[in-house]
């Protein structure tokens, strides 16, 4: 059996052969490696898509999923953390997370979209978000945090 601390230097060490290999930061390999690992145990679908939306430069989401024959949302973040001691995500700071992604979906569904750019990513997440809540294409929203021990931490609320 693999111990925990052999696991987190295993996933460091490939987060990073991956980041520098492909040229990105450290934190997107991490989103991106985790995903994948979400979409082989169903989690997630292949169209998940990366969009990284910020208010006061404090990242809210970094992307959503949508599967159409469960009719789930998921709004992903992240919590990577780059020390090489194991880290703990407490849950204050988890509660934090999770009512940002609520908010945010509140937003979205509120027409979020036209306060937007078009030209970034988020405009069209929150504008998809927009489409599929008011086409009753929503019957559940996972709020889902990725962080690097325990993979995924998710709560699910039903449609507001």
């Amino acid at each position: 059996m693999v111990k925990i601390e052999e696991f987190h230097q295993d996933f460091l060490q490939t987060i990073l052969s991956d980041s520098q290999s492909r040229g990105l930061l450290q934190s997107k390999s991490f989103f991106e490696n985790v995903c994948e690992e979400l979409i082989l145990i169903g989690d997630l679908t292949n169209n998940y898509t990366e969009a990284e939306y910020s208010k006061k430069d404090i990242p809210v989401v970094y992307g959503y999923d949508y599967d159409d024959e469960r009719k789930i949302l998921t709004l992903l973040v992240d919590q990577f953390f780059q020390e090489e001691e194991i880290q703990t995500l407490y849950k204050k700071d988890a509660d934090v997370k999770f009512n940002r992604l609520k908010n945010f979906f509140v937003d979205c569904i509120n027409g979020l979209y036209t306060k937007m750019e078009e030209a970034y990513e988020h405009f069209s997440m929150a504008y998809n978000i927009y489409q599929l809540y008011h086409k009753d294409k929503i019957e559940k929203v996972k709020r889902q945090i990725v962080n690097k021990c325990t993979r995924a931490i998710y709560r699910s609320f039903k449609r507001i």
